[in-house]
This record gives C-alpha cells, sequence and structure tokens, in this order.
C-alpha cells in the first residue's frame, strides 16, 4: 500500500508541475491547442483532435482489413460447399463445344454478357433453361472464370449446395446465416446453379424452408446481376415453391434475359 501512495504522490506532483503556457491553432484542423510545460520545462502542444482521427483512422483500416479476410474465409466456404464436378473446374467459353444452333446462341449472348458486364444497359441477368447435360452449368462456370480473372466477386453455387452450406452454418462457427446473405446480396456477380434441383418439402400448407431462403436471397439482388440455370419452367417454380412461387419466378426475371437450350445431352452421348 506504501509503495502505491508513493508512486500516486510521484505522478500527483509530476502533474502539478505541468503549466499551460499558451494557445496554438493546428495547422491541419484548425483547432485551438494548449502548449503547456512539463515538469522538465518541455513545452508540449501535440493536438489531440488529430491525434483521435489518426487514431480512428488506423482503426478503421484494421476493421475493414479484417472484415476482407473474413469475406475470402466465407468465400472460401462457398466454394467448399459447391459441388463443382472435376470437368465443369477448367471449363471456359474457349472449350464450349457447341452442337445445335440454340446452345452456340448461348454461347454468344453468354461470352457478350461477359465481356460486357460493367456496361450492361436494358438487363443485367440471365436465366438459361433446357434439359439435363446442354451444357448449362459449363456456360455459366465460364461467366464466373471470365469474370473472376478480372478481379470481379464472383459466387457461383449450385442451389442444393447453397442450402446445405446455410444449414451448415447453424453449426460451424466461422460463418453465420447472416454472412451468407450478405455476401450473395453482396457479390459482383451471383450465379445458382440448377435452381430447382433441390429438395422441397412442404407439410400441412406451410411455407417450405427453402422458399424462404431462395426468396430472401433473390429479393437481396433484385437490381443486381445474376445467373440462373434450370430444367424446370416458370409453371413448375412456381408450383415448386408453393406460396412464395410466383413472386421468386417473379423476381427472378426482372431484367433478365431468358435464353433457351435445345439439343443432345453431352453426358448420354456415347451411348
Amino acid at each position: 500500500m506504501a509503495f502505491n501512495l508513493q508512486n500516486l504522490k510521484a505522478t500527483l506532483t509530476t502533474f502539478s508541475k505541468i503549466q499551460v503556457v499558451g494557445q496554438r491553432t493546428c495547422e491541419s484542423c484548425c483547432s485551438s491547442v494548449p502548449i503547456v510545460k512539463n515538469h522538465k520545462g518541455e513545452e508540449i502542444s501535440d493536438c489531440l483532435t488529430c491525434e483521435n482521427k489518426a487514431l480512428e483512422k488506423e482503426m478503421k483500416a484494421f476493421k475493414e482489413e479484417m472484415d476482407q479476410q473474413r469475406d475470402l474465409d466465407i468465400m472460401q466456404q462457398f466454394e467448399r460447399y459447391s459441388l463443382i464436378p472435376d470437368d465443369l473446374q477448367t471449363a471456359s467459353f474457349e472449350n464450349y463445344i457447341p452442337d445445335h444452333d440454340s446452345k452456340k446462341d448461348a454461347l454468344v449472348k453468354c461470352q457478350w454478357f461477359a465481356e460486357n458486364f460493367d456496361n450492361l444497359s436494358g438487363f443485367h441477368s440471365l436465366l438459361l433453361k433446357g434439359s439435363y447435360g446442354l451444357g448449362k452449368s459449363h456456360i455459366s462456370h465460364s461467366i464466373a472464370k471470365y469474370l473472376k480473372d478480372l478481379g470481379k466477386k464472383v459466387i457461383f453455387i449450385d442451389t442444393p449446395s447453397l442450402l446445405r452450406m446455410i444449414r451448415q452454418s447453424y453449426k460451424d462457427s466461422s460463418f453465420s446465416e447472416s454472412d451468407v446473405y450478405r455476401l450473395c446480396a453482396e457479390a459482383d456477380l451471383l450465379i445458382l446453379d440448377d435452381i430447382g434441383a433441390e429438395y422441397v418439402k412442404q407439410e400441412n400448407g406451410k411455407e417450405s424452408w427453402v422458399s424462404e431462403i431462395l426468396f430472401q436471397i433473390i429479393t437481396s439482388r433484385m437490381d443486381k446481376p445474376k445467373v440462373f440455370t434450370t430444367n424446370l419452367s416458370s409453371k413448375e417454380l412456381s408450383s415448386k415453391y408453393g406460396t412464395h412461387g410466383g413472386r421468386i419466378v417473379s423476381r427472378m426475371m426482372k431484367g433478365t434475359r431468358l435464353i433457351e437450350m435445345e439439343g443432345k445431352d453431352f453426358r448420354t452421348q456415347a451411348w
């Protein structure tokens, strides 16, 4: 106790020798700054306003860096949960071989979409519709690859995997459901592959959890670029998602160009 008291006395003695000897105007922020003389007779005139601003700027930069790192970590979770087959990992516009006029048309339109992404006018999104094995995922992944190479933040994920990721967020402390929603909303481009392929369960007329998720995500990107691929018609999608079905399809199609694809299934050509 005696030691602490002595320290306190020494501190009070030091402060008692500090004197305000004048004022000055800070050349940076124009604040009035006191000029003080410390116990050694030295004059000190630091602008606390500028120091506080510098500290605030430093803390803001640190927070932004931490937030960016967190977003990168969560983006890796999207890649981890999306079940992208090996052949799709290397998919590009260059190695897509169309064998039908509708596929050629889809390739041209999607490549144009990617190349003019920053200058789209009249529409901002695409819906690739057609049966299985026509290359819808290949072309949409090609869009993702092209834009990622330009430094764009692109999320490519098949819809069943997206729902699985959200379920996992309830158990995994490294990311949350709100993180998934936020990044889906903030990405430069969101690509939902194979929408309608996920399992939807409705009981006693209650709305499906899947419908709620898709409605929220698609609504968050109403006027932002999206790419959808599906095997289903608008009527089939509306029916699949129950009460929210019509609104989900309506929001999907706002500002969206439909590209219909036909032809042979790439995966069964050898049969």
